[in-house]
């Protein structure tokens, strides 16, 4: 068995500062975890259909590869019990997709960030609703087999209060 050891070594009059962070790398699959919060990703691929003169939008888990360019709904279901403060939502994106922008809904975070590698939301009170539902949309560029990391929920002070989903592999076909 492997052990690392840090030893602190203080010599002359004063206080010593220390902190130490444990980051590590889990074998097989991730699965969801609940410690305050509960956190659900659904992948939908977008079907736009006309019944008539009216056109809408329609949904449907993704089962199958995607294809390069479909428009595809992320849903993230958050379930909390108790009133917490300054939360944060993260949801790591599959390479090769983008963010497609929609601001024309209106949620109950105060602020979303788009990232590089990830969308992040954040909100300053959770008032022990029982389920909470953020949707925004991506588009898949590039061609493969793509591995997603949890999405996470915590508290921005305390974050031994948080839930992550299960991971997930999403593959992307040519149009």
């Amino acid at each position: 068995m492997l052990l690392n050891i840090i030893k602190f070594q203080k010599e002359g009059p004063g206080n010593l500062y220390y902190s130490n962070l444990l980051s590590y790398y889990q074998k097989g699959f991730i699965k969801e975890r609940n410690s305050g919060f509960k956190i659900e990703r659904f992948y939908e691929k977008v079907v736009i259909e006309k019944k008539g003169e009216e056109i809408y939008e329609k949904y449907e888990p993704v089962r199958e590869p995607v294809k390069v360019g479909d428009k595809i709904r992320v849903k993230l279901r958050i379930t909390g019990e108790d009133f917490y403060e300054f939360i944060i939502i993260e949801d790591p994106l599959p390479s090769g997709f983008e963010v497609i922008e929609d601001e024309k809904n209106y949620y109950f975070y105060n602020e979303k960030q788009v990232r590089d590698e990830k969308v992040v939301f954040f909100w300053t009170e959770w008032y022990g609703e029982k389920v909470k539902e953020i949707t925004y949309y991506i588009r898949p560029e590039i061609v493969g087999s793509f591995h997603v990391l949890p999405a996470k929920v915590y508290l921005m002070y305390f974050p031994d209060v948080y839930g992550n989903s299960d991971e997930n592999y999403i593959k992307v076909v040519e149009k």
